[in-house]
């Protein structure tokens, strides 16, 4: 049996892409997807929104930075990673270090979906999949 780590999401852009370049000409562009799901609790509709981290490097870093923009619908494929690091906070008067971790989903593929005219708002959270632009 084969070990996987892939992971797809499919979202709305929720901020325009922003790019680091490196001396050695390589580059990293990074941006965040929200997705939404939705249930009925006690006959009420509830929702809850979910922030995702995405990461791209390479050609498709290239072409993301270029082309994807805030309010996009998407869908993202790649392997989650989890890293950690140490952030100052506020204890009182004196500053002490924390550990944090966070998930970031390294895409491997974006896609990115033809806006959909909708007055239905939840119609609205399903793009037309014969209208996306593969990177």
């Amino acid at each position: 049996m084969k070990y996987q780590n892939t992971h797809s999401i499919r979202g709305y852009v929720g901020q325009d892409a922003k790019t680091t370049k490196f001396d050695n000409d390589r580059q990293v562009t990074n941006f965040s997807v929200a997705t939404k799901t939705f249930w009925k609790e006690n006959g009420e509709d509830k929702s809850r929104t979910e922030w995702h981290r995405v990461v791209v490097w390479g050609n498709l870093s290239k072409k993301v930075a270029e082309n994807l923009k805030k309010g996009q619908p998407v869908l993202v494929e790649g392997e989650s990673r989890t890293r950690e690091y140490t952030k100052q906070v506020e204890n009182g008067k004196k500053k002490i270090d924390v550990k944090a971790s966070i998930t970031e989903l390294f895409a491997n593929t974006v896609l990115v979906f033809a806006e959909q005219e909708s007055n239905d708002a939840d119609q609205a959270e399903e793009a037309p999949a014969d209208g996306d632009v593969p990177f």
